[in-house]
């Protein structure tokens, strides 16, 4: 959904997010549409990048993720992260997100690469 797509962005976040989908990521409120427009973003701006599952807990409503991930950006710069997400789920798709990073490594320009759009 990412790096090789076979779906617009605007077709992926249809398929796994409510219509009045909402997440805040570092403090910043960003709406599905602008969600779309993250996944864009990542879609045309990134060559690559990895995650690595450090913890995962499901309740049956509330899925909570914590994982490292290195993004490789087009200009061959490299950010690693820390991530936290915490995901409301509703019929199978997420109502709500709530995401908190660190940048582990890279410098402060790459601080809005969670958020880019």
């Amino acid at each position: 959904m990412f790096l090789t797509p076979t779906e617009t962005a605007a077709e992926t976040v249809e398929r796994y997010t409510h219509v009045g989908y909402r997440q805040i990521t570092d403090g910043i409120p960003i709406s599905r549409d602008e969600q779309i427009g993250h996944l864009e973003y990542a879609q045309t701006n990134l060559r690559g990048f990895t995650f690595e599952v450090q913890q995962v807990v499901f309740d049956g409503e509330w899925l909570v993720c914590r994982h490292l991930g290195h993004t490789e950006q087009a200009d061959g710069r490299g950010v690693d992260s820390e991530v936290v997400t915490f995901f409301h789920l509703v019929d199978g798709k997420i109502s709500e997100s709530y995401e908190m990073t660190r940048p582990v490594s890279g410098n402060d320009a790459d601080r809005d690469v969670h958020t880019a759009r």
